[in-house]
């Protein structure tokens, strides 16, 4: 079985409500979400389909529970976005 790899690159985000110490917090936290989305989805197989390159032009995460940690806030984002790539997500090209 070959080897098969996922890229995800995200040109801008916009999360409102975060301080500074807290955007940290959330980067870290959503970049080590979807590394772990896309190692998952590499393992098993990606459902758009071998070798394809997908644009997603917005993906609404919907909105942030008050109080929520900027942790909790990068799984839903991450949770989105996941959804957005297989399709079945609130994505926009």
């Amino acid at each position: 079985m070959s080897k098969r790899t996922v890229h995800i690159h995200i040109e801008r985000l916009v999360v409102d409500g975060i301080d500074a110490r807290g955007q940290q917090r959330f980067v870290r936290a959503l970049e080590a979400q979807l590394a772990e989305s896309a190692r998952g989805a590499a393992a098993g197989g990606v459902s758009a389909g071998d070798g394809v390159m997908r644009r997603i032009g917005r993906v609404d995460a919907g909105e942030m529970r008050a109080g929520a940690t900027p942790e909790r806030a990068a799984g839903q984002v991450a949770k989105a976005v996941g959804a957005a790539i297989e399709g079945k997500g609130r994505g926009r090209g």
